[in-house]
């Protein structure tokens, strides 16, 4: 069946999940060794994209939010050259990265008077770099990490204050680094990018994408919280 996601079809499910497809659940029935996946989907959500993904992984429509295939086991080799697919995740979430941190930037300016982030000639060209971009191997992946690390912790005139940048400096420093001097911090580095991947050494396209959206969300999450903190007084 080409490369398969697991030997069953729950991580294909968090796998969409993780991108804002709306699955409402999914059911596996099985009788003598075989049997079928089945996956409920918002019926007021799902539309053309939505629909070619699912027909390209093998799933087949049954009725306008309920799928089906057959086994526990999903390729997707095809999602990888699929245009649906690739343009269902190219327009989210990086071009909020880069609207929160200029919003970040203009409420800190407001209250102490000065930029909390450096801008040079490479900041625009790291926003334009990663938009519609997507990291589906290890060195994109990596490269990815180099840049976030460059505009928000390398330009930033204060320490962020939050786990995700301490995370995120780990896996520059010691996993794409290669400093194996530092035991612990490549423990952490390696449990993080389990998190984001599912693996400690991930080597599949789909786990370099997943890694990327999960620490677009980590990293937009914390601003949020810290635009959020401005806005209430807290900070």
């Amino acid at each position: 069946m080409g490369n398969l996601i697991s030997a069953n079809v729950d991580d294909f499910i968090s796998f969409l999940k993780d991108f804002g497809f709306d699955i409402l659940d999914y059911q596996k029935l099985e009788s003598g060794g075989e049997g079928y996946t089945i996956i409920y989907v918002s019926n007021s959500n799902i539309g053309a994209e939505e629909k070619e993904i699912l027909g390209t992984c093998g799933f087949i429509e049954a009725r306008n939010d309920l799928w089906f295939i057959e086994g526990f086991k999903v390729g997707i080799d095809k999602l990888k050259q699929s245009e649906a697919f690739l343009n269902y995740f190219r327009e989210r979430k990086w071009k909020d990265v880069i609207e929160f941190r200029q919003r970040l930037d203009d409420i800190f300016y407001k209250y102490n008077k000065k930029t909390l982030f450096r801008t040079t000639h490479n900041t625009p060209a790291i926003a334009l770099k990663w938009n519609r971009k997507l990291t589906l191997n290890e060195s994109e992946f990596n490269d990815f990490v180099i840049d976030l690390c460059k505009i928000f912790i390398e330009g930033c005139e204060e320490e962020l204050e939050g786990e995700v940048w301490k995370r995120l400096r780990g896996l520059r420093n010691t996993v794409i680094a290669h400093d194996s001097s530092k035991t612990e911090q490549i423990k952490r580095a390696r449990e993080y990018l389990k998190e984001l991947s599912g693996e400690e050494y991930p080597r599949k396209w789909n786990q370099f994408l997943s890694a990327q959206f999960r620490l677009i969300d980590d990293v937009l999450e914390n601003l949020k919280s810290k635009i959020e903190g401005y806005d209430s007084g807290e900070v």
